[in-house]
């Protein structure tokens, strides 16, 4: 019986250890996708500034950062951005959702875009991120 005990303590304190690793990395992918809407949020203004329009697809976004290098445009993760399931609606606004994974826990951000404001170098982002959403 004393045995029994010992190997139920250990079988409970490794599932315990592997749901907290679990929890720890799907919040810091959750972060990551939250922080790729922010630094998408940088190159859409410095986009319209330039162009005076927005851009149309994440394709074109990807193309004018590439040729448009910024330090936040290098964090953007254009592959996670390709994947299904990515939403970019280009109205008045801009929409763009990437989704979650319930099965690791990673939670869906959705992000809406509105003009910036342009003033020479000075640029003012004006987007509002949504966890969840």
């Amino acid at each position: 019986m004393r045995y029994f005990k010992v190997l139920l303590f250990i079988l409970v304190t490794s599932g315990c250890a592997s749901t907290e690793k679990q929890e720890v990395n799907s919040s810091q992918a959750s972060a990551e996708n939250a922080m790729q809407h922010v630094y998408l949020s940088g190159v859409i203004a410095k986009f319209y500034c330039t162009n005076a329009k927005w851009p149309q697809s994440l394709n074109e976004l990807s193309e004018y950062s590439t040729g448009n290098p910024t330090p936040i445009g290098s964090k953007i993760d254009w592959s996670v951005l390709n994947q299904n399931g990515v939403t970019f609606n280009v109205a008045t606004d801009i929409y763009i959702r990437t989704p979650g994974n319930p099965e690791t826990g990673i939670m869906s951000v959705s992000s809406t875009h509105k003009y910036p404001g342009c003033n020479g170098d000075s640029i003012s982002i004006n987007f509002q991120p949504v966890l969840g959403g």
